[in-house]
């Protein structure tokens, strides 16, 4: 019962390139705006950088990552990519400071903000993790996924009602996942609304999309508010 509805699989990056960057590459870039010249030089080395990777040359690879990065900060498809190989080093706190540079950069990256909460929930600092969340609020009311999450480590954190209220927030961008009507149950309970959690369990049950031990959780707590 100690399930942790509302936050996704880990989904942090792996080091594998091809499922961590995105390459944004407009198909016409105006060479006349002012920031077009630094741009056009930090995609470049980034693009260096991942043939260096890829020929598995990866010291120089996250050397033409950070020039791009220091080129442009705003580059995230360097950022992305340093951040997957540091990860697959297993550098975590280097990667932690990478996702908090680039959230103060450009903070409208809810992606980002998940990655770094999740980092933050492993070594335990669970405050931490709902700073970062929060900060990131604004930019990610249209993310299931974000306002899930937060609501999850919201639950820890014993503000049931503010979490009861972004499972709903969630529900309704992305109707008929168990697992988020599951998360709704619990905070409803613990905030001492029993009727509404029961209607949220029964909701989880029977879409019946829950594993087995969620299923019987489901089951079990239907009982007893019944």
């Amino acid at each position: 019962a100690d399930a942790e509805p509302g936050e996704p699989e880990p989904r942090a990056p792996s080091g594998t390139q091809e499922e961590l960057v995105v390459v944004d590459e407009p198909g016409t870039i105006d060479r006349q705006e002012r920031w077009g010249s630094t741009h056009e030089r930090a995609q470049a080395e980034f693009k260096r950088g991942m043939r260096l990777y890829q020929e598995g040359r990866a010291s120089e690879a996250e050397a033409a990552w950070r020039g791009a990065l220091e080129t442009d900060p705003a580059n995230e498809s360097a950022r992305h990519a340093l951040l997957g190989l540091l990860l697959e080093r297993g550098e975590r706190a280097e990667a932690e400071r990478l996702l908090r540079e680039g959230l103060r950069g450009n903070p409208p990256q809810p992606r980002l903000g998940m990655v770094l909460a999740r980092l933050q929930l492993d070594r335990g600092a669970q405050g931490e993790a709902l700073q970062t969340l929060e900060a990131g609020l604004p930019h990610g009311q249209h993310s299931a996924e974000y306002l899930t999450m937060t609501a999850a480590v919201m639950t820890r954190a014993g503000r049931h009602r503010e979490a009861a209220a972004l499972y709903e927030s969630a529900l309704r961008l992305g109707p008929g996942n168990a697992v988020w009507y599951m998360g709704l149950g619990l905070a409803l309970r613990a905030d001492g609304r029993p009727r509404d959690a029961l209607a949220a369990f029964q909701r989880a049950r029977d879409l019946k999309a829950l594993n087995p031990e969620l299923q019987a959780f489901v089951e079990r707590s239907v009982r007893e508010l019944q």
